[in-house]
């Protein structure tokens, strides 16, 4: 049955299930077995109010869209998404409470001083309670106190912006790493094929090379390259997928799959392009572009 959730679902699926954010498969399911047998509207009491059967019904729609958002094949691409914020969101978090616990001590003991020196500031005038007024000495030292008091406001409030500071570009560092991974974790997980067409009369659509690789694993999207239409990106669910069809295609003299990105340069090329009939009919110098670099050369090209 298709699901019918479209993007990311209102409700945390992981909360709805009452799960960890990284449970596996078999703890999903199983947390929702349970929950089902419990919101199942055939087993619901007849002594119900009407309000807790509404609920009860609400609650096993719920953990019927939670379910289907964390395993169906459809939501594999929006859940890794949908769990890279997640990540990326609980480490900030985490930063944010690190941050605010060293800062609180500091921030304790600023105050302390601070509040030292202004209790001193006032009791100053009290010291000698017989005078009707303070010697120059005691004003100087009143004056002394205050001037130190506004000294540590204003280091207090400067090392307060500097913390602050330090932080937004500790999270702007650990956000470009989380986008960094994503990227790579996607390549590891794409393979890029090129075709001869003239030994390849029919060119291959989106469809029928989802259809030729689905043996060697679920494949999430077919992207076709170039104005040629010779050359697809595909992007499989699994990165185990990519090697055998790497493998697959090595002798052929038809059609050629090559990884991509970092693992493409992790990679060395079973043979050469001299010994290759294949490669010898297709553009050699850009075989080695990623898919930024290719869509970066596409818009130049066209301006």
């Amino acid at each position: 049955m298709t699901s019918k959730i479209k993007g990311e679902p209102e409700k945390d699926p992981y909360e709805v299930l009452g799960i960890k954010f990284n449970a596996s498969d078999a703890d999903i399911t199983r947390a929702y077995r349970k929950l089902a047998l419990k919101f199942h509207p055939d087993k619901q009491r007849s002594t119900l109010s009407s309000a807790q059967q509404e609920k009860n019904a609400q609650d096993f729609q719920d953990i019927q869209i939670a379910r289907a958002y964390l395993l169906d094949p459809e939501h594999a691409e929006s859940r890794r998404n949908y769990d890279s914020k997640r990540a990326s969101i609980s480490a900030r978090q985490a930063a944010d409470a690190a941050r605010e616990k060293g800062m609180s001590e500091r921030r304790k003991r600023m105050r302390d001083e601070l509040r030292q020196g202004e209790e001193q500031a006032s009791k100053q005038p009290t010291l000698r309670p017989k005078a009707t007024s303070r010697s120059k000495s005691e004003n100087e030292m009143v004056d002394k106190l205050r001037k130190q008091g506004a000294e540590m406001r204003e280091e207090y409030g400067d090392r307060a912006a500097t913390e602050a500071a330090k932080e937004h570009a500790r999270n702007s560092s650990q956000a470009k790493e989380v986008r960094r991974k994503q990227k790579e974790s996607r390549e590891d997980r794409q393979l890029r094929l090129k075709w001869s067409r003239r030994k390849i009369k029919i060119s291959p659509s989106e469809h029928s090379l989802a259809t030729l690789l689905s043996k060697y694993g679920m494949v999430e999207s077919v992207e076709m390259l170039g104005s040629k239409g010779n050359s697809a990106l595909v992007t499989f669910a699994e990165t185990a997928s990519c090697g055998p069809v790497v493998d697959a295609f090595a002798e052929s003299e038809e059609m050629r799959a090559t990884f991509v990105g970092r693992r493409r340069d992790r990679e060395e090329n079973s043979k050469s392009a001299d010994d290759d009939p294949l490669e010898a009919t297709l553009p050699r110098s850009r075989d080695t572009e990623d898919v930024d670099d290719w869509k970066t050369r596409q818009g130049a090209e066209r301006e």
